[in-house]
């Protein structure tokens, strides 16, 4: 009998897509799985629905947890976790009839302990389809030397994705010794992938467009409600990253490009904050309070913002110079 395949889903409310998803797992053309949806205090209907496929296909393990995130769902997911080898799904997206197949046997071929597919992205009725580039990284085993160069560059300059959902791993590489951080609500795919390159020796980049990622319009990180929760998310995301780049001494290079990307990034939820006049928009001190918040300063000491668009450039250099007067005006001005 083929290895036994354990597949991690976590569920919080995902009652318009959960059924899509398993009867895209229940056709399979690979059959030795084990399904583990882990139920993230779901309070909409998205149980009942599991469960009467559960009635259906035996394969399928419901784990209930209290409303705790999807890094605590993974973890719990991979603990439970008893295939040879692991896959991650999001609640919100389905696959081709025949990736587990594939997914299998190529990693059978390379002898490998970690492989990454590729992915389909799609609006929520299935238009507008278009595959990621894998660039020159497309059907070859990744060394440790091209990890730590290429790929890192490709991963923050936002070419290659992070996604979990795209990996296939053996399960005894990863159980018991990475977990998901739980303390953040975005990123977090990031902070896993970039753990485990930095402990492989080698990926193999499959170009088999197999996993259909669908894109929401009013997706949870683009909420305006949370554009604080986002910019402190961030600023523990890179400290994170960049903790962990230094500790395997990589180049400079990457390391500027990081700060560079992710000063960006805080400083256009400061700005986005002023898109619209109410209870999010930040008044002056709540603007200083988060421009002083441990991290801010050092992450953006050195950046060079002369190349990024005029907004950005001007907003940057008032925090990197903490002027605040000054972008907090700058700030109420912008029409966007």
């Amino acid at each position: 009998m083929n290895d036994l395949i354990s597949i991690i889903i976590p569920m919080h409310n995902a009652e318009p897509y959960i059924e899509k998803l398993l009867d895209s797992i229940r056709i399979q053309t690979y059959k030795n799985l084990e399904i583990i949806v882990v139920n993230d205090g779901s309070q909409d209907n998205s149980l009942s629905l599991v469960e009467k496929k559960q009635q259906e296909d035996p394969r399928i393990k419901i784990i209930t947890q209290v409303n705790s995130g999807v890094s605590k769902a993974r973890n719990v997911g991979i603990e439970n976790a008893s295939g040879k080898y692991l896959s991650f799904l999001d609640a919100d997206d389905y696959i081709e009839a025949d990736m587990y197949e594939k997914l299998y046997y190529k990693m059978k071929e390379i002898d490998g302990n970690i492989l990454r597919a590729n992915c389909i992205k799609e609006d929520i009725n299935g238009n507008n389809k278009q595959i990621d580039s894998l660039y020159d990284l497309a059907n070859r085993k990744i060394g440790k030397d091209e990890i730590k160069t290429t790929l890192l560059s490709y991963i923050f300059d936002n070419k290659i994705k992070a996604y979990t959902t795209l990996l296939f791993i053996k399960t005894d590489f990863v159980k018991g010794k990475f977990f998901f951080k739980e303390n953040i609500h975005m990123m977090e795919d990031l902070l896993f992938f970039l753990d485990l390159l930095m402990a492989i020796d080698d990926i193999y980049f499959y170009d088999f467009p197999c996993y259909h990622y669908v894109l929401h319009a009013n997706s949870n990180s683009n909420s305006r409600k949370n554009i604080i929760r986002n910019y402190k998310n961030t600023l523990t995301v890179v400290s994170n990253a960049l903790d962990l780049l230094n500790k395997n001494h990589i180049d400079e290079t990457i390391i500027q490009k990081v700060h560079h990307i992710y000063s960006v990034g805080i400083t256009k939820y400061i700005l986005n904050t002023f898109k619209e006049q109410d209870e999010y928009t930040l008044t002056f001190p709540q603007m200083v309070e988060l421009l002083q918040l441990e991290g801010v300063a050092e992450l953006v000491k050195d950046v060079d913002f002369s190349n990024d668009i005029e907004y950005v450039k001007i907003a940057g250099n008032y925090i990197q110079k903490q002027e605040y007067e000054k972008l907090y005006q700058y700030a109420k001005t912008l029409t966007f």
